[in-house]
């Protein structure tokens, strides 16, 4: 049977991806594999549970609500998990004339290049993988033995209400840190193992250090460079060597890196190249076999569906029409639900000095002088800009509310290659969080004058005039 294009995995980006490429009238195959591990369902759990939380906690601020049991936020989670899971149903697909086909594909070369699933040969134009990633817990002795639990446990297990107290969570994903947030929301004492420097080393680290400092401040205990290298059971208890560090804890909970799900596959057979950690893939998404692409959380990296949907367009453009589209990232922002939220887009301020030296500019503006945080009683938090000295705006970092507001404002600025001075013609919302915007750049036209003394005294000239 021919297609247009086969997508394997039923995951979330490989739903979308099958979605719209039905609207572009594409004939559309999507194999739905096996799912062993599903990234995306602990995430919605997590970031659903976040929310919830925060919500409570504006509500109790003004003695709206009494306190809530942690049953209550389970049953609300997974009442939530429900109507998402039905909005992706795959009959919704059907109807737009998706073929869904149950089991698991391999791929074959001779004599022409398919997929074969459940004995069958399917053939098209192009292909696309999104399938699942799979979990790599550290290879320790004993730790199967005396047990840990997953946010897998805690989403489908229900066991919220019975964690004890002192918990342990090892894990430096982001879905990692905003869990020990909402453990220590719910007045449990958390200790978080990482294995890496710092909570995100890569991002900006002024941001990250006020982040970190927040989870401190919930008694959240943050162990660096401290990785799971020993368990032994003491009574109902675990004992865990951490790096160097040595602790007992009443619960282990492990938030695993992950790695592609592509056993079973038969890329090596497509000549398609890959690593433990993600596949090899080109800026047009394309494999090291042309007609084959890839997308989502099997390219390593964060696991944000907005990023997926992202890709999903540019390897559907290129498999389906004319493959000359090319991923840019700088645009794409990533926001982590931790309370206050985290969002960044665009270059780092390391990174933009590493690249543009001396001609880089940093603009910030603090939550406290918003009047939408003041009100809210929300005041922790900062907006950061980052800006070449000609008014090129390489990047943004928020840590505080709705960062994910402000994150977009500068992702579609970028996108569209607006420049400081074009944004000051723009009016934002008062009151809003939106309305910091308003604040940096008013920022931004002190900083001009001062490196235009020309333009200062015409504008001087101008209001003596007038």
């Amino acid at each position: 049977m021919n297609y247009d294009l086969i997508i394997i995995g039923n995951t979330p980006v490989g739903r979308y991806a099958a979605f719209t490429a039905s609207l572009w009238e594409a004939r559309v195959a999507l194999v739905t594999q096996e799912i062993i591990f599903s990234d995306y369902a602990d995430w919605l759990y997590n970031f659903t549970l976040s929310q919830l939380i925060e919500t409570t906690e504006q509500q109790e601020k003004i003695q709206f609500s009494s306190s809530v049991s942690s049953t209550s936020y389970q049953k609300w989670a997974q009442e939530v998990i429900e109507v998402i899971e039905e909005k992706e149903s795959l009959v919704k697909l059907t109807a737009k004339g998706v073929d869904i086909i149950s089991g698991k594909g391999e791929f074959c070369r001779l004599p022409k290049q398919a997929l074969i699933v459940n004995n069958e040969k399917l053939q098209a134009g192009a292909y696309l993988i999104t399938t699942e990633t799979t979990p790599i817990f550290p290879t320790i002795p004993n730790l199967s033995e005396i047990g840990y639990l997953t946010l897998a446990d805690l989403r489908q297990k229900q066991t919220l209400e019975t964690l004890p107290d002192n918990l342990t969570i090892v894990g430096d994903t982001p879905t990692a840190i905003t869990l020990a947030q909402n453990l220590a929301k719910l007045n449990k004492k958390v200790t978080l193992s990482l294995t890496k420097t710092g909570l995100f080393p890569t991002e900006d680290q002024e941001i990250v250090n006020l982040l970190e400092k927040q989870l401190e401040a919930e008694g959240i205990e943050i162990l660096k460079q401290s990785p799971l290298v020993e368990i032994k059971a003491v009574g109902k208890r675990k004992w865990l060597k951490l790096g160097e560090t040595e602790r007992e804890t009443d619960e282990l909970i492990i938030i695993p890196q992950t790695q592609p799900n592509i056993e079973g596959l038969n890329l090596e057979g497509v000549q398609v190249s890959y690593s433990k950690q993600k596949l090899i893939i080109n800026e047009k998404l394309q494999t090291t076999n042309s007609k084959i692409y890839a997308c989502g959380c099997i390219l390593g990296g964060y696991s944000f569906l907005n990023l997926a949907q992202y890709e999903a367009k540019v390897a559907l453009k290129n498999a389906l029409l004319i493959p000359r589209h090319q991923v840019n990232y700088q645009p794409i922002p990533c926001v982590i639900s931790t309370h206050p939220a985290f969002g960044r887009v665009g270059m780092t301020e390391a990174q933009a000095q590493s690249y543009y030296q001396n001609q880089v500019i940093i603009i910030k503006e603090y939550f406290k002088t918003n009047l939408v945080s003041l009100v809210g009683g929300e005041i922790t938090g900062l907006f950061k800009i980052v800006v070449h000295r000609n008014g090129k705006i390489l990047g943004g970092h928020i840590f505080g509310k709705d960062a994910a507001e402000l994150a977009s404002i500068l992702a579609m600025a970028i996108s569209r290659k607006m420049t400081m001075k074009q944004l000051t013609s723009m009016s934002f919302p008062s009151p809003s969080i939106a309305e910091m915007m308003t604040q940096v750049l008013e920022k931004w036209e002190v900083y001009y004058d001062q490196c235009h003394p020309f333009l200062r005294w015409l504008r001087r000239r101008y209001n003596k005039m007038i």
